[in-house]
């Protein structure tokens, strides 16, 4: 079975797909810099989140 006749759904093309990802992250360096920036402010904003969360059960508004 050729390539472009896998099924994005059958094992054969899942495999493709991944193997097509790190392709990509392996070629694209701007992409895993995004990627990357991305990954950081999503920490961010939960270490945030987070830390308003426990600020607020603290305080007693959160009951």
């Amino acid at each position: 079975m050729e390539r472009y006749e896998h099924n994005q759904y059958s094992p054969a093309g899942q495999i493709d797909q991944w193997g097509d990802l790190a392709q990509g992250l392996k070629q694209n360096r701007p992409g895993r810099r995004r990627a990357m920036r991305m990954l950081v402010w999503l920490a961010v904003v939960l270490v945030v989140g987070l830390g308003l969360v426990y600020l607020l059960a603290l305080s007693g508004l959160l009951a």
